[in-house]
């Protein structure tokens, strides 16, 4: 255990070395500047530092003692692909970070139903649903999709309590949804194409999907299928319909900040539940 994973042991920055300083118990990842804005203007509004740490590929955002231990966030490129997609910049930053924590992706993602769901609710992960993963067959003129690879991949346990443990404890102004999320590397702005993606892959999810995005997919070669290092947590920007190109700009910030307040305030109640068992 490093001494800053300990509430007996207080996180402070003069008494590290370089290397200690890129150590964190947990990393949020984002993927836009807008993401990256957002979470930054989260933790002003309550209080915590977001300073800048140079790391050997990347950049990180220093959030301080914002949960059990110390927090940073990574901004990666949109999407799992390229060096900066979330897929590397997850590997290369758990090996230089450790983040033993586990790494949370925070930003935006679609809803797939409007009569229960709200542009600015959050959804969190119970699992993702690569939905990339799939066969396509000639049929006819047109493709055929076969779903039979896909498999769910449950998110960190006891990431989903300490956010659980939030929802339940806050009163706030937005609902927050639990469920499977579909990930991959599609921007989809069609409505039949999300409901078939829904239909075809609900039996696999065994939770109920109640949305989409793109980053989440990149953190699944962090680790074993049975051993997750990982949750996702997104404010709804748009439904991946045919208004997306509308709604998704005029509501990513809501979304963002949304998202980003819901996880530091789960650190931030974490670190406090933490320090209460650990009193005599």
């Amino acid at each position: 255990m490093f001494p800053h994973e300990s509430p007996e042991f207080p996180y402070d920055e003069h008494a590290m070395g370089q290397d200690e300083l890129l150590q964190c118990t947990h990393l949020l990842i984002v993927a836009t500047r807008s993401e990256q804005e957002q979470l930054a203007r989260a933790a002003t509004d309550l209080g915590l530092p977001f300073a800048e740490r140079k790391g050997r590929t990347t950049t990180y955002f220093d959030l301080g003692a914002a949960g059990p231990g110390r927090v940073l966030a990574l901004r990666t490129a949109e999407g799992p692909f390229s060096f900066g997609g979330s897929a590397a910049q997850a590997i290369y930053s758990r090996l230089e970070t450790q983040a033993v924590g586990g790494m949370i992706g925070v930003g935006t993602c679609f809803g797939v139903d409007r009569a229960t769901q709200a542009v600015g609710d959050v959804i969190v992960s119970s699992a993702l649903v690569p939905y990339d993963n799939r066969n396509v067959l000639s049929d006819g003129l047109l493709p055929r999709f076969r779903y039979h690879r896909v498999t769910r991949h449950p998110a960190k346990a006891s990431l989903r309590a300490m956010l659980e443990r939030s929802r339940d404890a806050d009163a706030r102004d937005f609902k927050v949804h639990f469920g499977a999320l579909l990930s991959g590397g599609s921007h989809i702005a069609c409505r039949s194409y999300r409901d078939h993606l829904v239909s075809m892959l609900t039996k696999v999810a065994e939770d109920t999907i109640v949305g989409g995005e793109m980053e989440g997919v990149g953190l699944l070669g962090l680790s074993a299928r049975d051993r997750p290092e990982w949750v996702v947590v997104k404010g709804i920007s748009d439904f991946a319909d045919e208004d997306r190109a509308t709604d998704a700009p005029a509501h990513r910030e809501r979304a963002s900040y949304h998202a980003a307040r819901f996880v530091l305030e789960a650190l931030q109640a974490e670190r406090s539940r933490v320090a209460q068992e650990a009193s005599p």
